[in-house]
């Protein structure tokens, strides 16, 4: 039930991400809050049922699982900080935003699979 929970909530939270950047409207605060919501669901099995997993498979594996579920916390938490300035409140300008989406996927994609492989 551990992989049901984590895939359902982060599939919630990125549909609940799109219609928040879809709506032009203040509803967009609500879609973003629920993302948050599941996103902190996410994190909850992350750090508990998932870790509880990776540490009956011995201590190269926790060690590992561990790293990586630090950097996915990290920028799981910066990815709706980076939307609060960006299409929250329209702090940072279209290209700043661009650029730090851009280092967020770096870091999710390349930087996990770089830190999974070694």
């Amino acid at each position: 039930i551990t992989t049901q929970a984590l895939l359902f909530s982060g599939v919630a939270m990125t549909l609940c991400t799109l219609a928040a950047a879809a709506i032009g409207s203040s509803a967009r605060w609500v879609f973003e809050g629920v993302s948050v919501a599941f996103m902190l669901g996410a994190l909850s099995t992350v750090a508990t049922g998932m870790s509880a997993m990776a540490g009956r498979r011995g201590k190269g594996v926790f060690d590992a699982y561990r790293r990586l579920a630090r950097l996915v916390a990290l920028v799981w938490v910066a990815w709706p900080a980076a939307w609060l300035v960006s299409d929250g409140l329209r702090i940072v300008p279209v290209d700043a935003a661009v650029g730090m989406f851009a280092v967020l996927d770096i870091l999710i994609k390349v930087v996990f699979f770089w830190v999974l492989l070694r």
